[in-house]
């Protein structure tokens, strides 16, 4: 079975990597495609893109966002298709909405100590 993509983020200092759900749910949910048209950049599946501080802090904003949405959701899990079969059937997978939260708040830590040492962020989505 096709499993969940990982993203992963890379500091001058550390690393820091989303488990594959949030990874695919963040593609899903058009959050890496709001990012780019705010920030101009490109960021695909597969792909890896080097950004500055300063974007780097724009995208935490956003994560933040997304947070507070995770905390007033009328459900709590995010349950979601990410792949087809070769059949054409949906692969589809699940996240409780507070395991998502928590682990976007550790990507928000991480990408501000980045922010703060000034290192760029490089996304290995």
């Amino acid at each position: 079975m096709l499993q969940p993509h990982v993203s992963s983020f890379e500091s001058a200092s550390r690393d820091f990597a989303l488990s594959g759900p949030l990874s695919e749910w963040l593609f899903v949910s058009g959050f890496w495609r709001e990012a780019g048209s705010i920030v101009g950049i490109s960021f695909d599946q597969y792909e890896e893109e080097a950004v500055s501080p300063e974007i780097a802090e724009i995208i935490v904003k956003m994560i933040e966002r997304r947070i507070a949405d995770l905390g007033v959701a009328d459900h709590t899990e995010l349950v979601f298709g990410y792949a087809h079969t070769a059949n054409g059937e949906m692969i589809s997978t699940r996240i409780v909405n507070e395991d998502a939260a928590s682990e976007l708040k550790a990507l928000v830590t991480f990408m501000r100590e980045a922010h703060e040492a000034a290192d760029e962020v490089v996304f290995s989505l």
